[in-house]
């Protein structure tokens, strides 16, 4: 439960920034001739580089958190799994004695 908390706010985030780079980016585009005649190319590629940078640190996050969700399914699903679903169950263990 945890980890879907924070996956949903990380993915949020994520998606937050995502957004203000998109949002630039069609700023840019909308403009690109005064970009072009002012020479203010480096600037505005500067400027969606750290927007960009600041991105793939939340998908980072998310892919973290992600990870850690799966895994703890995994930690929680799979033991049970094993003794009560699996080819070995416990029950026809021959170390196991069954009460009469």
């Amino acid at each position: 439960m945890y980890a879907v908390k924070v996956s949903r706010s990380v993915q949020r985030e994520k998606m937050a920034k995502t957004d203000t780079r998109t949002q630039s980016l069609i700023e840019s585009l909308g403009v690109i001739r005064m970009i072009k005649l002012f020479s203010w190319e480096k600037p505005t590629k500067e400027r969606i580089r750290e927007k960009r940078a600041t991105e793939l640190k939340w998908l980072f996050k998310k892919k973290v958190v992600s990870f850690y969700g799966s895994f703890e399914c995994t930690l929680t699903f799979f033991p049970g799994l094993r003794y009560d679903h699996g080819p070995l169950k416990v029950r026809n263990m021959p170390w196991h004695v069954l009460p009469s």
